[in-house]
């Protein structure tokens, strides 16, 4: 399965403003880099979308997904912020599919440090792609990491 971490903004930005309306120049860019985004998954593989019902990055979740075509779920775990549920939940209910979790910019980074103990600089609208092995139950290899500036390039 492969599992991308689509990285948008922080807690405290969250926190500040949970029910800050997008502006357009930001919609604009968050669609292009979800098209950059969708040309790079898997053609043959059905897509998922998990976020939390957390206002601000679920605004963000209805774009990418609107832009993807898929559905979105909301979960908890992803809430929760424990990357190992996510892993074991994913593993249960997305096997077959390509998931995209949408959240915070700094829990990915801590996931992505705790799955595959590499740091990266993440911006908003940062993507992370892994391929993951359900058997073994976590990210066995990074396929890529981009940044907005060049994601959006990539539509």
């Amino acid at each position: 399965m492969e599992l991308f971490f689509f990285g948008v903004g922080t807690p405290k930005e969250t926190e500040q403003a949970p029910d800050r309306d997008i502006d357009e120049k930001t919609k604009r860019l968050v669609s292009r880099v979800a098209q950059g985004l969708l040309r790079s998954l898997p053609r043959k593989t059905k897509a998922e979308l998990w976020t939390t019902v957390d206002p601000y990055l679920n605004a963000y979740a209805a774009l990418v997904a609107e832009e993807l075509g898929v559905k979105r779920k909301y979960t908890r775990t992803i809430a929760e912020s424990r990357i190992q549920a996510i892993l074991d939940l994913a593993a249960e209910h997305a096997r077959d599919r390509c998931l995209i979790i949408v959240a915070d910019t700094e829990n990915i980074a801590t996931w992505v440090r705790e799955i595959s103990g590499l740091q990266f600089p993440l911006q908003d609208l940062s993507i992370l792609a892994f391929l993951v092995d359900t058997d073994e139950g976590g990210p066995s290899e990074l396929l890529w990491f981009s940044q907005s500036n060049i994601t959006q390039r990539l539509h």
